[in-house]
């Protein structure tokens, strides 16, 4: 199959920038490369076992150790408790324990919906991570039909809460958000996602990648001329 591609128009003006991005279906940009994140742990290279929740006490135990992973090295700033690790592999169990047993996310105690458009839903949780980086948010996208959940694991891509869903046709949604990224710094993201009968985190929508990133500014889409601006 071939994609369609559009090129993007780039307008700059002082002092402020403007960066219209086509969305009709399919866009074509290079976006900005992410900038290494600071934390203050320091992890063993250690390798991490991990087993999925047969239960969901097992998974609720899991999540809760994340959401007070602060008093870990609160404690015991010598800690090497590998809380990204953790977060990760918990994260990976949640997707697993929805789409396995077909649990409501709504019912799963720790996680925080943000955004919701029709059968399309974002959750969130995640911990501080104690230097310039703040509070680090992993996110997970979930369809219902027929009484069925589906979920899948966008922090696999990007760490980042998103708080607004567009959608573009039966297929394609605009996923709209950000995070700190260090310091002063918040990074934007864009994030196309296709949906089916499934969930596609890796359509390639952005040079190769399904998202943009870009800092210090915000996205707003436009209905009407199906463009996707930012302004920073």
């Amino acid at each position: 199959l071939r994609r369609k591609t559009l090129p993007a128009i780039l307008k700059t003006d002082t002092p402020m920038k403007l960066l219209i991005i086509p969305l009709l279906l399919f866009c074509f940009l290079c976006s900005c490369s992410q900038k290494k994140q600071e934390t203050k742990f320091v992890l063993e290279n250690k390798e991490q076992t991990f087993d999925f929740s047969n239960s969901y006490e097992q998974l609720e135990k899991k999540i809760q150790v994340v959401i007070d992973s602060s008093q870990i090295y609160e404690f015991n700033p010598n800690s090497t408790f590998d809380i990204i690790g953790h977060t990760e592999n918990t994260t990976k169990d949640i997707v697993n324990f929805i789409n396995k047993y077909n649990k409501n996310p709504n019912s799963i105690k720790g996680l925080e919906k943000n955004a919701e458009l029709e059968n399309v839903k974002i959750y969130s949780y995640g911990f501080w991570s104690g230097g310039t980086r703040g509070f680090v948010t992993y996110s997970i996208l979930t369809i219902e039909k027929e009484n069925s959940f589906i979920a899948a694991n966008i922090s696999e891509n990007i760490q980042a809460r998103f708080d607004s869903i567009i959608k573009l046709d039966e297929e394609f949604y605009l996923l709209l958000g950000g995070d700190k990224a260090y310091s002063s710094v918040i990074s934007s993201i864009a994030y196309l996602v296709k949906i089916t009968d499934k969930i596609d985190l890796e359509y390639p929508a952005f040079v190769n990648r399904p998202f943009l990133n870009f800092y210090n500014g915000e996205y707003a889409y436009d209905f009407k001329t199906k463009l996707l601006k930012f302004k920073g």
